[in-house]
């Protein structure tokens, strides 16, 4: 049987079932490759979403940041183990041992330690990018390099401006020149002028209205491109199987490398690579990097090497996400053929129990706060008071204890969602949810 006669029945039901007014889905397996589209690009003109429609990637664009900065490093022209402060001899971190200790690997696999959610690019262009560099000396040290991962959008834009400075071209034509134009994504864009003409999903809210707000992400390297599902489909084809002739965008054995772990991680994650999230799912290596822009428009990309397949799911809404979640595991159980991963079960908290983690645990961009819940503990998500840039809120999480210190979402209670960390006192200081490190406001 063919993938499109195994697949395309199934998909077609769950997409009428996932509530974004337009999404696109490639699965590749093995040497097949099948791509849906439905619904529209907006509500307001009623496009139909196609496989030429744009779509915000958002964070899923931090690997192609990554695949340039790696092609430096196999031209002889960076060192990943080296400071980053002898390439920018002009940086300057919050904490100056940390300015001189930072590495290219530790920016790749967000353990640079730096607080990562600043975003403070509001031009287009080379100069805007490289202008951001002198807010690096006022992000807080939150851990020492090295010690933790936390998710860092601030790391890489200053891998944006090593890139360029390093190469002497602007990221964006970088990217393009290097990565999008050998491996034949030309649909693929940064910037607004480059879409002209041209169908680009707009995201809406949970309600399903548009959302109002601009959607053009400034912040390049970290989350800036649009690219459409066809190009996805050769991204993820690249990825599980090499350059498709010609010169290679990387060598294979570097290629390959980057999906490996190459530094620490927490649960859920099993490790990060450069930059791949690294996870288990049904026995198998999952490496994903997806993205979301404003709680508004999502992607997922999962790549499970072992059995070549990939999944990629474009949505101009948030629930996309959820639908990414089904076509990956619907795949591994009916293409891949594994057994669904046995699930963890749910233990009693006691209220006492459940007090010790209650408070407030603060990122840069805002904070998550832990308080008692219908199932044990509940999370909200608030941005910081004085945060301006728009966004969609996010709804409350309930968590179910799963033991030593690891919860699980009500939506899947079986499979960890976050876990806490302590401190030499043996009281929480640290939760790990949403691939950050959130430390707990002192009472």
């Amino acid at each position: 049987m063919s993938l499109d006669d195994a697949l395309t029945p199934w998909l077609e039901h769950a997409l009428t079932e996932t509530a974004a007014p337009g999404i696109a889905v490639g699965v590749v397996f093995g040497d097949e490759t099948v791509v849906r589209c439905h619904g529209v690009a907006d509500t307001a003109r009623r496009h139909p979403v196609t496989t030429e429609t744009l779509f915000q990637i958002a964070s899923a664009t931090k690997p192609f940041t990554a695949t340039a900065v790696l092609r430096l490093h196999e031209q002889g022209l960076l060192d990943l183990d080296a400071p980053v402060v002898q390439y920018l001899p002009d940086l300057r971190l919050g904490d100056p041992d940390a300015t001189a200790y930072v590495t290219t690997r530790h920016l790749l696999t967000h353990t640079a330690g730096f607080e990562g959610d600043d975003s403070p690019v509001r031009d287009w262009g080379a100069d805007a990018l490289e202008a951001s560099l002198p807010e690096f000396a006022e992000l807080p040290q939150v851990f020492p390099p090295g010690q933790a991962m936390s998710y860092s959008n601030a790391g890489f834009r200053l891998l944006g401006i090593l890139a360029q400075r390093l190469s002497g071209t602007p990221y964006d034509e970088l990217v393009r020149d290097t990565v999008l134009r050998p491996l034949g994504m030309s649909a693929s864009v940064f910037l607004p002028w480059e879409a002209l003409g041209r169908d680009v999903a707009l995201g809406h809210g949970t309600d399903g209205a548009l959302w109002p707000y601009a959607q053009w992400r400034t912040e390049l390297p970290e989350g800036g491109l649009l690219s459409t599902i066809d190009d996805m489909m050769i991204w993820a084809r690249y990825q599980l199987h090499g350059s498709p002739g010609g010169t290679p965008v990387l060598s294979d054995r570097l290629r390959v490398a980057a999906q490996q772990q190459a530094g620490v991680a927490s649960p859920p994650l099993a490790g990060v690579g450069l930059p791949w999230l690294l996870s288990k799912r049904h026995g198998a290596g999952i490496v994903s990097h997806g993205g979301n822009l404003s709680n508004v428009t999502v992607s997922t990309f999962d790549l499970v090497p072992d059995h070549a397949l990939a999944v990629c799911v474009l949505a101009n809404a948030r629930a996309g996400k959820g639908l990414g979640d089904r076509v990956l595991r619907w795949c591994l159980e009916h293409l891949a053929e594994l057994p669904a991963s046995p699930c963890l079960t749910p233990v009693q908290l006691t209220r006492a129990a459940a007090a010790e983690f209650e408070g407030t645990y603060e990122l840069g961009l805002g904070m998550f706060l832990v308080e008692p819940g219908p199932t044990g503990l509940r999370v909200l998500i608030r941005p910081r008071e004085d945060l301006t840039e728009p966004h969609d809120e996010f709804p409350p999480v309930d968590l179910v204890y799963l033991g030593q210190d690891r919860f699980g979402a009500t939506s899947n209670p079986g499979e960890v969602f976050c876990t806490f960390a302590r401190d030499t006192t043996d009281a929480p200081e640290i939760l790990h949810m949403m691939g950050r490190a959130a430390f707990r406001r002192p009472s």
